[in-house]
């Protein structure tokens, strides 16, 4: 979510702010609550996602389309029911691709910065890099244990960021509103 200063009371930032932060603590607090939440969340957007996406189908000229747009639908449909009647495999689920993503991204910004080499600062990539791999192997030598931690303490810590980011930019702007282009 892009959040623009024009336009946005510093009051309101710091109300967003604030309900972040505690959401994002309360993530962290209870990260297994959280995970939960999460997936279910996935799940739902999912069957919805599948609903609409075979009622579409049937808008589709010729068999190929029609077939592959419904195939699609309810694949997603299926995978959402999946999530939402199972929601601890589900939990277990996404951690297992949390950790395969964080793997894998942390491998492509390794690969990523020494093609940079020549940029100033190319280590930061390199060390975000490594640091995405450290997370991704944690929580793939701890799964299935990570499935209660992994998703809600990473998404809590993600949520509580970007409360102080919002609050940080709520103090740069004039106290009488939005901030005025010079």
């Amino acid at each position: 979510m892009a959040v623009h200063a024009e336009g946005v009371s510093r009051g309101l930032l710091i109300l967003l702010g604030i309900i972040l932060i505690v959401t994002g603590c309360a993530a962290i607090g209870m990260p297994l609550v959280a995970g939960l939440a999460i997936e279910l969340l996935i799940g739902w957007v999912l069957i919805v996602s599948g609903i609409m996406q075979s009622i579409y189908s049937f808008s589709s000229r010729g068999w190929g389309k029609f077939s592959m747009r419904l195939l699609a639908g309810l694949l997603y449909l299926l995978a959402g029911i999946m999530l939402i009647a199972h929601p601890l495999r589900g939990v277990l689920t996404l951690t297992a691709l949390l950790g395969l993503l964080f793997s894998l991204e942390g491998m492509c910004k390794i690969i990523g910065s020494f093609q940079i080499r020549e940029v100033a600062n190319w280590g930061w990539l390199c060390m975000s890099g490594f640091l995405s791999l450290l997370i991704g192997i944690i929580i793939w030598r701890q799964w299935p244990s990570s499935a209660v931690w992994a998703i809600g303490l990473l998404v809590g810590i993600n949520i509580l960021l970007r409360g102080w980011a919002l609050i940080m930019l709520a103090v740069v702007l004039p106290s009488g509103g939005p901030a005025q282009r010079s």
